[in-house]
């Protein structure tokens, strides 16, 4: 099995892939904290051509994308549920990096 987030890592930087609990804890609950997802890893893309390559690896390996951003939407609306447990938020970093 091919590890995506070693392929995402690749692309945004570790520091940008988020993959261990306490990193993705506040991007898998919703804003109260009722609803649960379960991601691999999020990532903070810079730009628009990492979203693009994030989404082609996505595409290559079936891998499900939830975008979220600020996570004060619709309750629940951010969390991925399927049947694999895992999604990957794309969020934008706090600072644009390199």
């Amino acid at each position: 099995m091919v590890d995506v987030v070693a392929l995402f890592s690749a692309i945004v930087g570790a520091q940008f892939c988020l993959s261990g609990d306490d990193a993705r804890e506040k991007y898998d609950y919703d804003i109260t904290r009722q609803y649960l997802g379960k991601s691999l890893c999020v990532l903070r893309p810079a730009n628009t051509a990492e979203v693009a390559a994030i989404l082609k690896i996505a595409n290559e390996h079936l891998v499900p994308v939830v975008p979220q951003s600020g996570n004060t939407g619709l309750a629940g609306g951010g969390q991925y549920f399927g049947p694999t447990g895992h999604d990957y938020p794309v969020d934008g970093p706090d600072e644009p990096h390199p």
